[in-house]
């Protein structure tokens, strides 16, 4: 839902696990939109390992109660 808002304006790249979000970061991006339940790896743990050479905003969108 979320790709199909943001399409019409912008390159939209998604992944259904960390792993993969980590695979499509050879493009710089403007802005990720992060789960902090993924398959894999969780949202933080992808964060923290994109964080050293990522350095654009980094969103949170989850249904975690905790």
């Amino acid at each position: 839902m979320i790709r199909e808002y943001f399409e019409p304006e912008y390159e939209v790249y998604t992944a259904d696990s960390g792993g993969e979000a980590l695979q499509k970061l050879t493009v710089k991006p403007d802005l990720i939109l992060l789960d902090i339940n993924m398959p894999e790896m969780d949202g933080l743990e992808v964060c923290r390992k994109i964080r050293g050479f990522v350095t654009c905003p980094i969103l949170f969108l989850t249904a975690r109660v905790e």
